[in-house]
């Protein structure tokens, strides 16, 4: 069952409570409803307004996440007094805030991603782990990586990461994890033929796709197309999901000459999200095993247009708590979303 702890004080009653688990994402998010009692010091001092107050989510005493209070709506009426919060994950405060003027210069020439994200993440508190599959490739300097004011400390960090294929994620203790997807993990689940309580939708989005995706380097990253400025190398990737011609054109936002191909490869990437599977189940558990992202599923249903087995990589999870009991979502992206394979068309 879930348990909320906000600062010293635990709550496990809930009118509502939602747990979205990302995996591509540098925080997750809950959110939930209960009732208030002005007159107990234990819930005054865990919903006061403004405190940021840290918070803990367990799953039969599994930590699941840690985050921060963030937003709160209270009611006064005669039908009821209930409350609702919601917060993230301590590394969500990332993608609220740009990069502070503590951390600057903005230019980062001659560091490498883990010191990078180093420097920035320790301004908020936050602890960076290279997970060990990564560790042969984190220590490439950039040669060119300057920052905007405007950015988010997050979309900075994960465009440098993108150039060289590795994802910025987190973890349920708070820290951002510098990673890469085990795409080639033994599935946990099987759903081939269906089961019981579980429906899966597929999702084909063709706007999103393109015939083909350049992506071009110009001599100073970032900057316009100009003689000061020139196109000074390119890569193609084509998309097998798409047979007619729909080109698209894209600029390299980071790294040298040596990751331009990986730079294409990352925006081909962003298009194959454009076939996605959901699936709605009934439960969180499956075979006794908890349900959560970063986990492999096999599907095969020809009412999904899916006539062979499929493997599929779970981003993220939806679990909801409510008076019909428990229930959750699982939204997957193929694994050449989150690899460099060379994708191959599923519906051929």
């Amino acid at each position: 069952m879930f348990k909320l702890v906000i600062g010293d004080t635990a709550f496990d009653k809930f009118l509502e409570f939602n747990l979205n688990l990302r995996y591509d994402s540098v925080a997750s998010d809950f959110s939930f409803t209960a009732w208030f009692d002005p007159s107990n010091e234990a819930h005054k001092r865990a919903f006061k307004p403004g405190d940021y107050q840290t918070a803990k989510v367990y799953y039969n005493d599994e930590i699941l996440l840690t985050g921060t209070v963030l937003n709160m709506s209270f009611v006064s009426s005669a039908q009821n007094n209930a409350l609702a919060i919601s917060g993230y994950s301590h590394t969500g405060v990332l993608e609220d805030c740009q990069i502070p003027t503590s951390a600057y210069p903005l230019h980062s020439k001659g560091l490498d991603l883990k010191s990078i994200t180093e420097k920035i993440c320790a301004e908020f508190g936050i602890n960076v782990i290279v997970d060990p599959s990564v560790s042969g490739r984190i220590g490439k300097v950039f040669k060119n990586a300057t920052a905007t004011n405007q950015q988010s400390a997050k979309q900075y960090i994960t465009d440098m990461a993108a150039q060289q294929g590795i994802i910025v994620t987190h973890d349920a203790n708070g820290n951002i994890i510098l990673t890469e997807c085990n795409t080639k993990a033994t599935p946990l689940f099987d759903f081939t033929g269906g089961i019981p309580g579980i429906d899966f939708t597929l999702d084909f989005d063709g706007q999103k796709m393109h015939s083909d995706v350049t992506t071009l380097r110009q001599a100073k990253i970032g900057g316009r197309n100009t003689k000061k400025n020139p196109v000074v190398g390119q890569a193609k990737v084509s998309n097998p999901y798409c047979n007619v011609f729909r080109p698209r054109v894209a600029r390299q936002q980071a790294g040298d000459e040596h990751d331009t191909g990986k730079a294409a490869r990352t925006n081909l990437s962003e298009e194959l999200k454009g076939i996605g599977i959901k699936g709605n189940l009934s439960t969180w558990n499956i075979n006794g095993v908890f349900i959560k992202p970063n986990q492999i599923i096999t599907l095969e249903n020809p009412y999904l247009f899916l006539f062979k087995k499929t493997r599929f990589f779970i981003e993220s999870v939806s679990y909801k708590l409510d008076t019909n009991g428990e229930s959750c979502s699982i939204n997957c992206y193929l694994p050449e979303v989150y690899n460099q394979d060379t994708p191959k068309n599923i519906f051929e």
